[in-house]
């Protein structure tokens, strides 16, 4: 939240203000003839201000809308279980068979398999958490029995 003393808005005009003193400088400084509220741009060739309209009328130059139609991909084979893709949808279907994605380039296949590997990690840590929270509660309720033979024996990491 910004500090009211500080930043935009901290000098206001007091309530005690003459008022009459604040319309004159105003008038003064923006003669009421002419005053235009609105938004305005610069005009490129005067450098004067002018209304975002007249703007629009002089220089804006609207881009073409048009449809387009993307042909269909030849047909391959898939490099991970050999079938032939005939289209796009057969292609976002092997995909998804697979458990695979779009080659995006090095940069982004890089941070994709870093995100990958931080969440396998995080995922990991909360399921020994959760692990040992479960064993300590089979162990107070009598559901599991402690090893009395003094041998600790941990193994982690998957099989």
């Amino acid at each position: 939240m910004m500090n009211p003393t500080h930043g935009k808005g901290d000098k206001r005009r007091p309530s005690t203000a003459n008022m009459e003193q604040f319309d004159s400088e105003m008038d003064r400084l923006f003669p009421k003839d002419k005053r235009q509220s609105g938004r305005f741009k610069m005009d490129e060739a005067t450098g004067k201000f002018i209304s975002t309209y007249e703007w629009n009328k002089k220089y804006y130059v609207p881009k073409v809308k048009t449809h387009y139609i993307q042909g269909d991909i030849e047909p391959y084979t898939s490099p991970i279980d050999g079938k032939v893709i005939h289209s796009r949808k057969d292609n976002r279907e092997d995909l998804l068979r697979n458990d695979c994605r779009q080659w995006e380039g090095t940069q982004q296949e890089t941070m994709v398999a870093e995100q990958y590997k931080s969440d396998k990690d995080k995922k990991f840590e909360n399921s020994i958490g959760d692990m040992i929270a479960e064993t300590a509660a089979g162990i107070k309720e009598g559901r599991v029995e402690t090893d009395r033979s003094g041998k600790v024996d941990f193994t982690f990491g998957m099989d």
